[in-house]
């Protein structure tokens, strides 16, 4: 068995998670869309708008992405756990 090969599908499988909840995290915040969009007059340009929307939606995604990296690498660097341990077990060893 190849520990290292284990190992980097471990990792793999910690960041795909931590995206996959940023991600989700993320859609709550798509009723503040919808609530900016009915206060829009009609003679606002709808596709220029829904641009600046879809940037700001990418932004914040790009700053929780960001965030939930640093705070697991910063907790796996501190305590020495592997990053794959601290999403599984949490800090409970």
């Amino acid at each position: 068995m190849d520990y290292h090969k284990d190992r980097n599908a471990d990792v793999v499988q910690v960041w795909k998670t931590a995206v996959e909840q940023a991600i989700l995290a993320s859609g709550i915040g798509f009723g503040a869309f919808i609530t900016m969009g009915s206060y829009n007059r009609r003679a606002n340009n709808l596709v220029r708008d829904s641009f600046f929307l879809l940037i700001g939606h990418v932004a914040i995604t790009t700053l929780q992405l960001a965030t939930i990296f640093s705070l697991v690498g910063y907790l796996s660097f501190k305590t020495g756990i592997l990053p794959v341990d601290l999403v599984e077990k949490g800090m409970h060893y």
